[in-house]
């Protein structure tokens, strides 16, 4: 749910952002403009299709791809993010390639219900815990920092509660491939 709506222009604009939601950002920019005054609107520049996808053995598989002609951008770039699902022994993989000529600064985001304990086992990976099952995420990507910050899960209009999101970053040139797995 979203905190507010109406109240504060600025809250509602921030909580929108693809910084609050499991997304890949570029350069901190956001892929469509935020109309300030304008809470339910927004300048729709980037244009994300599915490209493939396919069940087999219990394997689904889906391919996106996010052709960005985003005004913040002054050049193209394209982002082909691949999710495959195995329902036989619980595994999630998440794939994320960008392909944007120069030199550039990316960051991901996973926010967790407050219900979910996250700790850092070591560099690339974190172990998420709630009362019903345990599980570990690996980050597959050798220029990434990892880290677990604060922030305020939303569950419905005007309702805050501390969570936890997991932050990766860092910076890459001309393309970025990165992969994160959960099991």
């Amino acid at each position: 749910g979203s905190f507010v709506y109406t109240a504060s222009n600025k809250l509602r604009n921030d909580y929108r952002s693809s910084l609050m939601h499991n997304s890949l950002v570029i350069d901190r920019k956001e892929c469509n403009k935020i109309e300030e005054n304008k809470p339910f609107r927004m300048q729709e520049k980037s244009v994300s299709r599915i490209s493939s996808y396919n069940l087999d053995n219990n394997v689904l598989k889906v391919v996106l791809t996010k052709n960005n002609k985003a005004y913040r951008f002054n050049k193209k770039f394209i982002h082909t993010r691949i999710f495959q699902l195995n329902t036989n022994n619980f595994y999630f993989q998440l794939e994320d390639s960008v392909k944007y000529k120069g030199k550039h600064f990316f960051e991901m985001f996973f926010h967790f219900d407050p219900s979910i304990l996250l700790s850092k086992l070591d560099d690339q990976t974190v172990k998420l815990r709630s009362n019903t099952y345990n599980l570990l995420m690996k980050v597959f990507n050798d220029i990434f920092e990892l880290s677990i910050n604060n922030y305020f899960y939303s569950s419905e209009y005007y309702n805050l509660t501390q969570s936890k999101v997991l932050r990766i970053s860092g910076q890459f040139k001309d393309l970025l491939s990165i992969k994160t797995t959960i099991n």
